[in-house]
């Protein structure tokens, strides 16, 4: 059997996550050449002075997650009656979440709807894409704190330390902040090759911050190796899938409508004679749920012009030595990052071959 949803760009005319509408672009972009290249680059740029403003203000209670820079989603409908649910999609972590809110017992229809906040994810106040209504889904069950087989810590989720009935979870990011909320099992309805597909999995459901306006995504699609990401779920749910997943991305330097796609399980794998066309690279092993959370990847050689930089340079700081099995292939970082000595390496050539321009 096969799995296939479409990849969204988030800035795509019918994404629920555009931003750009709101931002004021330059006339000049409308006859610029690979226009929409430079549109997603604006929206990037914007959503990085955000953290970066809240970073500055010291306002550590919002979720500011490094999850928020991936620029591919999925809808998937989930819940009985189905709720389409709005995924970033992100290979470097674990956990599948959404922000949820339960159904408002005030009336959402009058003048001061802006103003409460139970209103506040309505599509007529926030206009995006809306969180997961737990109230409306029959098919919703909390996980019990004491549930051995589903409230455990993994590689990239960890129980709180208190847990007064469901249970509850936190998920680190990158950038340092955390993600919390509580686990759930709920359907996920998923089409593929056969007519359709319902799968319970375990499910993050994390508590809507009205302040937190920035973070229209909503949710997360975890596809790391860990076990409660959603590739080894849905795995684990059929033996008979093969242990594979795939994905496509759409040409965003031409247009940001055009549609890429993931795959999971039974897809076709290109002849013989097409892959000896094809650059790729080896994942480096352990992998799987019983291995590492990250993908990772070798990183031999970086060429800047004609120079090749040494990228064996270590941190001068332990602390800096994150991934010291490699280097991390993660759909929810569009920015490539270096450790500090490498990056210093890389800028000072850079700047060496340019600054006559």
């Amino acid at each position: 059997s096969m799995i296939t949803f479409d990849m969204i760009h988030r800035e795509a005319e019918k994404s629920p996550l555009k931003t750009t509408h709101h931002l004021n672009l330059p006339k000049e972009i409308d006859t610029a050449p690979l226009k929409d290249f430079l549109i997603s680059g604006i929206a990037m740029s914007h959503r990085l002075s955000t953290v970066s403003h809240l970073y500055s203000n010291g306002n550590s209670r919002l979720p500011v997650i490094s999850a928020d820079m991936a620029e591919f989603y999925i809808t998937i409908p989930v819940g009985s009656p189905p709720q389409n649910l709005t995924f970033l999609v992100d290979t470097g972590s674990e956990l599948i979440w959404h922000q949820c809110r339960p159904k408002p017992t005030v009336n959402c229809n009058g003048p001061d709807a802006a103003n409460i906040d139970e209103c506040y994810y309505t599509d007529k106040v926030l206009g995006v894409a809306s969180p997961f209504n737990t109230s409306d889904s029959t098919s919703y069950t909390g996980i019990p704190c004491l549930s051995p087989a589903l409230c455990y810590n993994s590689p990239g989720v960890s129980l709180t330390p208190t847990c007064n009935d469901t249970c509850s979870f936190e998920v680190g990011y990158g950038d340092g902040t955390v993600e919390s909320g509580h686990l759930a099992l709920e359907t996920f309805h998923m089409g593929g090759s056969v007519e359709k597909q319902q799968q319970r999995l375990v499910f993050g459901c994390t508590k809507f911050i009205p302040s937190a306006s920035f973070l229209a995504d909503m949710g997360i699609m975890g596809l790391s190796p860990g076990p409660f990401s959603f590739i080894s779920q849905v795995l684990a749910n059929d033996i008979s899938m093969p242990q594979r997943f795939a994905y496509c991305l759409p040409e965003s330097f031409q247009s940001l409508n055009y549609t890429g796609s993931i795959h999971f399980g039974n897809y076709v794998i290109p002849p013989s004679s097409l892959i000896s066309a094809m650059s790729y690279t080896p994942l480096q092993p352990p992998y799987g749920p019983s291995a590492y959370i990250y993908y990772y990847v070798t990183l031999e050689g970086i060429t800047i012009g004609s120079v090749s930089l040494d990228t064996s340079l270590q941190p001068v700081n332990a602390s800096d030595l994150i991934t010291p099995q490699g280097t991390i292939f993660d759909t929810g970082t569009p920015l490539t990052h270096l450790q500090t000595p490498l990056y210093n390496h890389f800028l000072q050539e850079f700047i060496s071959q340019t600054n006559h321009l």
